[in-house]
């Protein structure tokens, strides 16, 4: 190849990967519809054509939304009505389907649960998610499953593993870290986070403050980090 041959095919290979000749990338945003938030934000919601009275009304029909209608049906009470923006019900436990599998749209996944967590089983013993209890353990549908996310943090111009930084962490920033998780495990030993709640005292004391207040009282240092995760 002479010099006038790869001067060719250098311009050649750089019109290709010019910003011309790259493919648009098809698809769409799914989810939560702008354009109904937007009527939200301007007030411009038509007005109601007609009055009704229920004796309950839950608001919102995400995963917590259809779980309160379900415990409430399965228990005989029926003069409920679940109202949802949307066009679907469902919120982040929607899911798609192609003709190799269905798949989420959301990241909304639930940790095995726990015997605590009773309706959890009895919700996933009417979905099939468990087939069936294994000495006394619940056996899943293995399509159900899946490995924890990985997850990566993008600070200080790199990627690393975990959502905890590594690079430019100080020594007080670990201690706040274990002092932080060794708080959760103890309010975990307590069964503060079992749904349903077990501890309505306790639960109402975590709710009763902002976290930004519930970090002081037990001087841990917080700050506010925005990350990229991939």
């Amino acid at each position: 190849m002479n010099r006038r041959e790869f001067l060719a095919l250098g311009a050649g290979l750089t019109a290709g990967c010019s910003r011309n000749a790259a493919r648009l990338i098809t698809g769409s945003f799914v989810g939560a519809s702008h354009d109904i938030g937007h009527l939200l934000r301007s007030g411009s919601i038509p007005s109601p054509t007609m009055e009704r009275r229920v004796p309950v009304v839950i608001v919102g029909g995400g995963v917590a939304g259809l779980s309160a209608g379900w415990h409430l049906a399965r228990n005989g009470f029926q003069g409920f009505e679940i109202l949802e923006l949307e066009e679907e019900a469902g919120g982040n436990s929607r899911s798609g389907e192609n003709r190799i599998s269905a798949y989420p749209w959301g990241a909304h996944y639930v940790p095995p649960p726990t015997k605590d967590s009773r309706y959890v089983r009895e919700l996933f013993e009417e979905l099939g998610v468990i087939t069936e209890y294994a000495n006394g353990e619940p056996v899943y549908k293995d399509e159900y499953l899946c490995f924890d996310p990985q997850e990566r943090l993008y600070i200080h111009g790199r990627w690393q593993d975990g959502l905890i930084p590594s690079i430019g962490a100080t020594d007080q920033d670990r201690e706040d870290l274990n002092r932080f998780e060794e708080l959760i495990a103890g309010y975990k030993a307590r069964h503060a986070f079992t749904i349903p709640m077990v501890s309505l005292v306790l639960a109402v004391a975590l709710l009763a403050s902002s976290a930004q207040e519930w970090l002081k009282r037990f001087g841990v240092n917080y700050k506010v980090t925005i990350a990229v995760t991939k």
